[in-house]
């Protein structure tokens, strides 16, 4: 008793997620087989397995440390003299206004694209060093992120044609600059790349998190998390921001793997509303009488909490592995959690008669 008390008082964060898993598992268990003996044992394997963690992985750089060291660069490539030439960023201004004209840009209908088309043309009238240009994207930050929907996808091609010049710049456009700030300015632009698009992925987790309750009662975060990958990943425009191996990163979470979608359909009879509640009750009732009618809605709470855990655990990797620059290296992951098996063991309150 001594020794599971022990190893039970370790590792607390898997302890709260076995014994929410755990104990209703194993008081179904015991109502149906009448054994408190499968009981424990159901109890103790659930426990196991909610308990398993993956391998431990490699830290990656905060977003404000690959930013911080982006501009660093581009310092250093300005001190080394490297400007962008005026007709360079002309030639840009050019395009960019081609681009929001398809995509039917009238200046009265959209101010904020206004002003941000209005300071691009007078920036591009001088020689701009690499960190002005990273100014104008802040600005152009603000119709990206704009709450009326044509304005922000105007704002969003826009930055993404801003970001595509940076990644491509080369001796041509520049008006001054050595071997050292060329070098210094590869290494700029690879962060500057990096950073951009881990910031896609956040302004989307954020608008999953505003609208997840509103639009998507039932399913709540996870679908309107998944519907903005899914908007993503049908955008060919927007996804050749990204490698061969990112694209299809984004791909598996927009359509989700076998064991997730499992998890999600089951997610469905989570009481997560009053329309829901007796529904996943009744339905469980049906199914197997009382024990059921409590098993089925815990079950389907459990299920929807693991699907929505290991969607996000995949954009933190996706997110991560961007701002690594590589996958991140992961140790051997843990099958079985042995102290949260112990904390499934204690949890099951079986009566027997």
């Amino acid at each position: 008793g001594r020794e599971v008390a022990r190893v039970a008082a370790t590792q607390p964060a898997a302890q709260i997620a076995a014994g929410g898993v755990a104990a209703p598992v194993g008081e179904v268990v015991g109502e149906v087989t009448e054994s408190p003996t499968a009981a424990m044992l159901a109890s103790m394997l659930t426990g196991g397995v909610v308990g398993a963690r993956r391998g431990e992985q490699e830290v990656a750089p905060t977003r404000q440390a690959v930013r911080t060291e982006s501009q660093n660069a581009y310092e250093r490539a300005t001190q080394a003299g490297v400007i962008v030439s005026p007709t360079s960023l002309q030639n840009l201004l050019a395009k960019i206004e081609a681009d929001v004209n398809k995509l039917g840009y009238r200046e009265s209908l959209h101010p904020t694209v206004k002003g941000v088309l209005d300071e691009f043309k007078k920036d591009v009238q001088q020689p701009r060093t690499l960190d002005e240009l990273e100014t104008l994207r802040r600005v152009i930050a603000n119709a990206a992120g704009s709450k009326e929907k044509q304005e922000r996808k105007i704002g969003r091609e826009i930055m993404s044609s801003l970001d595509s010049y940076v990644n491509k710049l080369d001796a041509p456009d520049l008006i001054a600059g050595n071997k050292a700030g060329i070098g210094e300015l590869r290494t700029a632009r690879n962060l500057w790349s990096r950073n951009a698009k881990a910031d896609v992925f956040e302004q989307m987790v954020d608008r999953a998190q505003t609208t997840g309750g509103s639009v998507y009662t039932q399913s709540g975060y996870e679908n309107a998390l998944r519907g903005e990958f899914r908007r993503l990943a049908n955008n060919e425009t927007r996804m050749r921001q990204f490698t061969a191996d990112e694209q299809a990163e984004i791909k598996q979470i927009a359509r989700g793997g076998n064991l997730q979608n499992m998890l999600r359909i089951m997610g469905k009879f989570s009481p997560t509303s009053v329309i829901a509640a007796p529904l996943s009750a009744g339905t469980g009732y049906v199914l197997g009488g009382p024990a059921a009618a409590v098993g089925v809605p815990v079950a389907g709470m459990a299920a929807r909490r693991a699907s929505e855990q290991m969607m996000q655990r995949q954009v933190d990797d996706l997110i991560n592995q961007i701002l690594m620059g590589r996958p991140l290296q992961r140790g051997e992951p843990t099958m079985f959690n042995v102290p949260a098996a112990g904390r499934g063991l204690l949890a099951p309150q079986v009566e027997v008669e």
